[in-house]
């Protein structure tokens, strides 16, 4: 499958990952047939598209588009919270077995302790990613700066302490602006503090780019910690003042990343920056979701106050509901009622709905029981959101209505909302409705978000219905949805089916789907295959870069995923260029 002519680093990290996958063959509880599992996901696609990466999307799990007040962009910009992929892919050394119990390993005959297989998991997604690191960098030089910038990324996703000088090389000296700004965010990715000295000149570098500096305050951000949080406060502030007369989009940037470090420090000017009124209301805004982000308690009054001023800018009360919602807990009578309040009588259907999903977060049993008893008068604008809030809360209680309400309804889009939030749920006794959801064949959003809800309930038994639909349609994003429901039954067939495809002549967008698919599912026995596109010259850019892409997600070790956390309990409603620039990457 390799020439001989690679690079002597390159071709042990191939004989490394060689063996990688041989121990994973011998390791699983059923040999060949186990589907590979484990890691986290990469890459929430944002405002209801499909997907990200170099030059165009293959898919992740996908969502229709639709406009902002729909569930489909709620659920693309926080699906990577609620999907469970990590842990669903990590739960034991073999496949789920019917009944959705994934299996343990067993004593040996001698009665010895078997060894735990998640940390068996780990260990193996640790040798791949020492495997991967030198490919890493040694994309870094590819010609074709798709590969570089994807190779940028997927070096900082892995953590390794190597590719520290290789990306600061890459943002200083290489000669394409994507590729420049791809090592920025590698770096913050990276989250090494070592690199914060050089986050910081980028930031404060008036002749850069916005998007170029931005991508340095997101940096800071997920490194975080003392350093990150003083060099981002050093910014924004002029001596006792705010900055003002700067791009407001940086300043946003800023915000976001404050929000992110982890540290109190950043408090005090997140608060002024949110009542600033020198501020547009999108910094306001930003600054708001930056206070939810650090959960400050502080700010918990300013939140409830803005949510019930119906003369307050409505980008400010979306953001204060979600903040809301972040920082309150159950013991917050006052939040609470106000977040209630919120979903029966605002005007705004955002708020409305990011106060549902804020209330099914915070749910006792009393709080529950009221959602439960909301959801059949709901209106259909609302309907799906007190359904996904009951999904959030783990109801069990309202399995049987939503099954009910899944039987009855006639809109596709609300039906794939029922069919998410009896995934959450784990109701294994929507087997034979969110099947016969998958079996309708032409309503491929329905069906997708189905076989979602089965994998994510772990309804072992309907892998067969998933695997034929799998094998019949021609339809990417159902095939995307297919096989992260297929995944999370750690299903063998699906993932030689995704082998195949990789091999095959198909398209592009179907060969670069299926890399992602094995990356997504974390099928760590395909890193000889995707080094193998990658190196093969003949192959086109795009597709090239693709394999290093689905290579940096198998060698993410994060969970959840840290570009994903950019879009989870943000409002996005919102503009923000460079922001909307890291929603994209995988």
């Amino acid at each position: 499958m390799f020439t001989h002519s690679a690079h002597p680093s390159v071709r042990r990290a191939i004989c490394r990952a060689l063996l990688v996958a041989s121990a994973l063959v011998t390791s699983a509880a059923t040999g060949n047939e186990a589907l590979a599992h484990g890691g986290a996901y990469r890459g929430p696609p944002g405002r209801g598209t499909t997907g990200g990466g170099p030059g165009g999307p293959p898919p992740g799990p996908s969502d229709g588009p639709s406009p902002i007040t729909a569930w489909e962009t709620w659920w693309a910009n926080n699906k990577y919270l609620h999907l469970g992929l990590g842990p669903g892919m990590r739960e034991s050394a073999g496949p789920v077995t019917p009944g959705g119990a994934a299996p343990g390993a067993q004593p040996d005959s001698a009665g010895a302790k078997p060894e735990d297989p998640t940390a068996v998991r780990d260990a193996q997604d640790l040798l791949v990613r020492e495997a991967v690191v030198p490919l890493f960098i040694e994309a870094l030089s590819d010609p074709s700066f798709e590969v570089r910038t994807a190779a940028a990324v997927a070096l900082g996703k892995s953590g390794d302490a190597s590719g520290l000088e290789p990306l600061r090389k890459a943002f200083a000296s290489d000669e394409h602006q994507d590729v420049r700004d791809a090592a920025i965010l590698g770096l913050g990715l990276l989250g090494r503090a070592d690199a914060i000295p050089a986050l910081r000149t980028v930031l404060a570098d008036e002749q850069a780019t916005t998007r170029h500096r931005s991508f340095a305050a997101f940096s800071l951000g997920l490194i975080g910690g003392k350093a990150s949080a003083t060099s981002l406060i050093d910014y924004m502030r002029i001596g006792d003042e705010l900055r003002h007369r700067e791009d407001p989009q940086l300043l946003a940037s800023c915000l976001v990343a404050m929000g992110f470090t982890g540290e109190a420090d950043v408090l005090p000017v997140l608060r002024r920056a949110s009542e600033d009124r020198a501020y547009d209301d999108q910094v306001r805004a930003f600054a708001i979701l930056g206070l939810g982000r650090a959960a400050d308690r502080a700010s918990i009054p300013a939140f409830i106050s803005v949510i019930g001023d119906a003369a307050a800018r409505v980008s400010l009360r979306r953001a204060a509901t979600v903040a809301l919602g972040r920082t309150a807990t159950t013991k917050d009578n006052d939040a609470l009622a106000m977040l209630f309040q919120a979903l029966h009588t605002s005007d705004d259907p955002l708020v409305r709905h990011y106060a549902a999903v804020a209330i099914g977060g915070l749910a006792d049993a009393p709080i529950l029981a009221q959602l439960r008893k909301l959801f059949p008068g709901a209106d259909d604008q609302d309907r799906p959101f007190v359904a996904l809030a009951l999904g959030i809360g783990r109801d069990e209680a309202a399995g049987p209505i939503l099954r009910k309400a899944l039987e009855a309804e006639t809109s596709e889009s609300r039906r794939g909302a029922i069919s998410i939030a009896l995934g959450m749920i784990g109701d294994t006794g929507a087997r034979s409705v969110l099947e016969a959801q998958v079996k309708d064949r032409g309503k491929i959003w329905a069906q997708g978000y189905g076989a979602l809800a089965i994998g994510m309930a772990r309804i072992a038994e309907s892998a067969p219905t998933l695997r034929k639909e799998l094998e019949a349609t021609n339809d990417p994003r159902l095939r995307a949805n297919l096989a992260v429901g297929l995944g999370l039954l750690h299903d063998a067939k699906a993932r030689d089916w995704f082998f195949a495809t990789l091999r095959g002549g198909g398209t592009i967008y179907e060969r670069g789907g299926a890399a992602m698919a094995l990356g997504l599912l974390r099928v760590n026995e395909s890193v000889p295959l995707l080094v193998g596109v990658w190196q093969n010259r003949k192959e086109q850019d795009i597709m090239r870069a693709y394999a290093v892409v689905a290579l940096g997600v198998l060698a993410d070790p994060s969970d959840p995923p840290k570009l994903a956390q950019f879009a989870i309990d943000g409002d996005y409603s919102l503009t923000n260029d460079p922001l909307n620039e890291v929603l994209s990457i995988y």
